[in-house]
């Protein structure tokens, strides 16, 4: 089975039991926090727009997005996820703004090129594709001149403990030498091929791709994941964003993320 039916095959399964993996649970409200204060900046300031959520998942952003006013076109490999955020965005009464999409990141058919006013990738999908760059230039010729990609990614110096807790060698040095990692799925037959980035790396990826570098943090610098007790508190909730967003584009800081967020933008005076 090849890498990318792999990803498809495990995102299918899953898509029924996503959400209630997320829910309910401090640190991912943290995580989502600190991802939307960092991408509100780079919307549209103007209404009606169209934007892009590629890799939607089960619509999260997307459905953010349509709340927040805008057009919003769900893009996913997996036809069980796009269901998932297709049936939530009806039942909230916001189908008549979205529209669907089943596609992989790097190829994006039967979108309409320069059409796009802010595109948005999170839960990885640049990472879980075989051609990353392949992915940013398709995207930068469905964004309009001067608009925004926001996107998650794997952050490579994050998975790095994974592979000395279970002794991996090999996958260390993959890791380290090329920043190749794998998908541990509990089935083995379903575990794919990912990439986990250099903040470096993305900047000139992105400039090969035909993108201007404009932004980039870590996701997250505080060790929440391992402590969320101490968001319990909604005062001190409060008090850790602002020290987040007070540490997370320092390079002392970053090296500590288990994930990077990054803002790059199509040239305003490409046509």
């Amino acid at each position: 089975m090849a890498a990318r039916s792999r990803n498809e095959s495990f995102h299918d399964r899953w898509a029924g039991r996503y959400d209630a993996a997320y829910e309910d649970d401090p640190y991912w409200r943290f995580y989502r926090t600190i991802t939307w204060n960092h991408l509100k900046p780079h919307l549209p300031r103007s209404q009606p727009a169209r934007v892009l959520d590629l890799g939607c998942g089960t619509g999260e952003w997307g459905i953010k997005l349509l709340r927040s006013g805008f057009e919003v076109s769900f893009v996913d490999l997996s036809q069980a996820m796009l269901d998932q955020a297709a049936r939530k965005v009806d039942e909230l009464g916001l189908a008549a703004k979205a529209t669907f999409a089943k596609a992989e990141i790097s190829a994006l058919e039967g979108l309409e090129d320069g059409a796009y006013a802010f595109a948005t990738a999170q839960g990885d999908p640049l990472s879980m594709t075989p051609d990353p760059r392949a992915a940013l230039r398709r995207i930068g010729a469905l964004l309009a001149p001067g608009a925004c990609l926001v996107a998650s990614v794997d952050a490579r110096a994050g998975q790095v403990d994974a592979y000395f807790e279970h002794s991996d060698w090999e996958g260390f040095q993959q890791l380290v030498d090329r920043g190749r990692s794998e998908f541990l799925t509990r089935r083995r037959e379903e575990r794919f091929e990912t990439h986990a980035f250099e903040l470096e790396e993305l900047e000139q990826l992105c400039r090969k791709a035909g993108l201007e570098w404009v932004d980039g943090i870590g996701k997250l610098v505080l060790p929440l994941r391992r402590y969320p007790e101490w968001l319990a508190d909604e005062k001190r909730f409060r008090e850790l964003v602002r020290r987040e967003e007070s540490l997370h584009r320092k390079a002392s800081w970053i090296g500590r993320a288990s994930h990077l967020q990054f803002v790059a933008r199509r040239p305003r005076g490409e046509a």
